[in-house]
């Protein structure tokens, strides 16, 4: 947009993106967390992630009371193992010895 105040923009483009449905993470359980990112922050960031989900085929909740189904619910499973500095070096020299072999 060339020559349109920097407000009204944003104003628009604020608007157009609220018309848009949009399916997001809203509850997170987590088990056993053992990095340094606490689990209400990586909560907070999983929450920012828009989900590839057509929001049609889902059913909405109508208030706090209703429970989750198979028609209002996705879940997904995040399975991710921290692994120390040194045994990432030896895996990186392991896999350039393979390649030089080649």
């Amino acid at each position: 947009m060339i020559g349109v105040d920097v407000s009204f923009a944003n104003a628009l483009r604020r608007i157009m993106i609220s018309d848009v449905p949009t399916v997001a993470i809203e509850h997170v359980y987590m088990w056993n967390n053992s990095s340094i990112v606490h689990d209400e922050v990586l909560a907070h960031r999983l929450g920012l992630v828009p989900l590839d989900a057509d929001p049609r085929f889902f059913e909405d909740f109508m208030g706090e009371d209703d429970d989750p189904s198979d028609l209002n619910t996705v879940v997904f499973r995040l399975s991710v193992s921290c692994s120390s500095k040194k045994e990432d070096e030896k895996k990186a020299k392991k896999k350039k010895g393979k390649e030089e072999k080649k």
